[in-house]
């Protein structure tokens, strides 16, 4: 349920409500939470097919890679399961490409911001390989393993989002700081949270198994 309130939340803020809220109220409310972040809008806009299509598909490959993880879509279609699997990795790569152009080509943060997304990106695509590798190799377990963290790594900017409205809101720091630090400390929570589950979750190896 707290996955799902933060995809509602990165939906909400990020897609839907500059069209659901009067344009006066969403200014003001992104004034006061987002701080100098609000003018990034109209730097955004220079390029709105891969804004648009960053953040639609940014959604979607939330909603598709959590549901790799409903037992009864596993159980009951098998074959939805692997569809919604090969379209998460494929989300993967369009927008790890879009976070690129974007990273670059008007960064909010300056240079630093554009180091943190190519981090971030190797990182996705790092994980999304591994996990496609190990489920053709048909080790289901590791499999899941790297899907969790691919995942995770996902949800970073869910948790980015809070972390930046706060400081903002509690802080005197320059706004382009508290992105830039927001930013590794929403990656920094994602893999914890992420190795944690998956460190909670493993099933135990049987005696006399092989390593």
């Amino acid at each position: 349920m707290l996955l799902w309130a933060l995809i509602a939340n990165v939906t909400f803020t990020g897609v839907i409500g500059p069209y659901l809220l009067p344009r006066e109220i969403f200014i003001y409310l992104s004034t006061l939470l987002g701080g100098d972040y609000v003018h990034q809008g109209a730097v955004l806009a220079q390029r709105p097919w891969v804004d648009a299509g960053h953040r639609l598909l940014g959604v979607t490959l939330l909603v598709a890679g959590m549901l790799q993880f409903d037992p009864q879509l596993r159980k009951v279609y098998p074959q939805l399961h692997r569809w919604a699997g090969r379209i998460f990795l494929m989300l993967v790569l369009v927008i790890s490409a879009t976070a690129l152009i974007m990273g670059f080509s008007y960064p909010f943060a300056g240079p630093p911001e554009s180091v943190f997304v190519v981090t971030v990106c190797m990182l996705l695509l790092w994980f999304s390989a591994s996990a496609w590798r190990e489920i053709r190799r048909r080790n289901f377990a590791r499999h899941r393993e790297w899907m969790i963290r691919t995942l995770g790594l996902c949800f970073f900017i869910a948790v980015q989002r809070l972390i930046y409205i706060s400081m903002v809101v509690a802080t005197d720091w320059p706004d382009r700081e508290i992105f830039l630090l927001s930013n590794w400390m929403g990656v920094v929570i994602a893999l914890v949270a992420a190795e944690s589950w998956i460190n909670l979750t493993r099933k135990p190896v049987p005696l006399g198994s092989a390593a």
